[in-house]
């Protein structure tokens, strides 16, 4: 089995999804309008579109023990990620608490997922070293397509002095199922752009913002959970 190389990173994701309907009017509040970010610096915004492809198996076994699989393609880079993320309900057991929660492999733009089995179920064993009760290969073999999710995002890079980096991006994303029926939502995605330590900073940042924009509706983390909660996967 292909070994985890040096053109993968680990990391840990930090972050909330909300959904926002009035989607001009939000975001025009929330950089302009109230007082949440009057003591950050906010970048330019970066403009870019993403598609997003998860794969798992007919029966969702890679959902079921907490994997995720996609691909994502971005129209701004050459490149694309191939992303493999421990994302459970089940919290995990203490000696393997502190591995980081996500790989992510700078693939080709037109890579099929057949040609990283290898690599994917390298990293699944990292992720869960104490096994998926079936030999991961033999499983990874068996995954499809059954999510795609295109975004048309805006993003800002906003620092405090405290340390505390964030990532607000506002995304007009369409869910589409392997059965191609769609739903389109908006959503704005805060993510932990600086050390882990500084996630208490981060949750107070995301208190504060609900209390300044009360149209703020909480959603799943994961785009692969908001698409089954709308669309049959």
């Amino acid at each position: 089995m292909t070994a985890i190389n040096e053109m993968g990173r680990r990391e840990n994701y930090v972050g909330d999804k909300f959904l926002i309907e009035n989607y001009k009017d939000i975001q025009k509040n929330i950089l302009h309008t109230s007082n949440v970010l009057k003591n950050f610096g906010v970048s330019s915004p970066l403009k870019d579109v993403v598609e997003k492809k998860y794969y798992d198996t007919d029966d969702l076994f890679f959902r079921k023990v907490g994997i995720n699989i996609s691909i994502n393609v971005y129209k701004s880079r050459p490149y694309a990620d191939l992303v493999v993320r421990y994302d459970s309900e089940q919290k995990r057991i203490q000696f393997i608490s502190n591995i980081p929660d996500t790989f992510i492999k700078k693939v080709g733009k037109k890579d099929t997922i057949d040609k990283h089995f290898e690599y994917i179920a390298s990293t699944i064993l990292e992720l869960i070293p104490n096994g998926i009760s079936v030999e991961p290969l033999e499983k990874v073999r068996q995954v499809k397509l059954k999510l795609t999710v295109k975004k048309k995002r805006e993003r800002y890079r906003v620092i405090h002095s405290n340390g505390l980096k964030v990532i607000l991006s506002f995304e007009q994303s369409v869910y589409m199922n392997s059965k191609r029926n769609k739903v389109k939502l908006n959503i704005l995605e805060l993510r932990l752009d600086s050390p882990k330590e500084t996630a208490p900073l981060f949750d107070k940042f995301v208190h504060d913002l609900q209390l300044a924009e009360y149209r703020l509706i909480k959603t799943k983390h994961s785009d692969l959970f908001i698409g089954q909660d709308y669309l049959d996967i």
